[in-house]
C-alpha cells in the first residue's frame, strides 16, 4: 500500500502537468487566424506584359580635360581618415 506522501506527490504532478498543458490553452482566449493574400504569380509572362526599364539620358555634359585640385592625391590604405 502507497504511504500518504507518495498519493498526494502524485496527485501533484497530475494536476501540474493538467495545468501546464490545459491553461495556457484557456488563457490565450480567442485567436483569430489571418489568411494573408497572395497574388497568383504567372509562371511564364505573356508577351507585352514586361515592363521596360527607365533609360536615363544621354550624358551632354563634357569631362574636363584636367582632373579636379587634389584628386590626383595617392591614398594609401594607412593613410586613410
Amino acid at each position: 500500500m502507497a504511504s500518504k506522501f507518495q498519493n498526494r506527490l502524485v496527485g501533484t504532478i497530475v494536476l501540474v502537468a493538467l495545468g501546464v498543458i490545459i491553461l495556457p490553452g484557456l488563457l490565450d482566449g480567442q485567436k483569430k487566424h489571418y489568411q494573408d493574400e497572395f497574388a497568383a504569380i504567372p509562371l511564364v509572362p505573356k508577351p507585352g506584359d514586361r515592363d521596360e526599364p527607365d533609360m536615363l539620358p544621354a550624358a551632354t555634359q563634357a569631362l574636363p580635360s584636367q582632373p579636379p585640385e587634389g584628386a590626383a592625391e595617392e591614398v594609401r590604405a594607412g593613410d586613410a581618415a
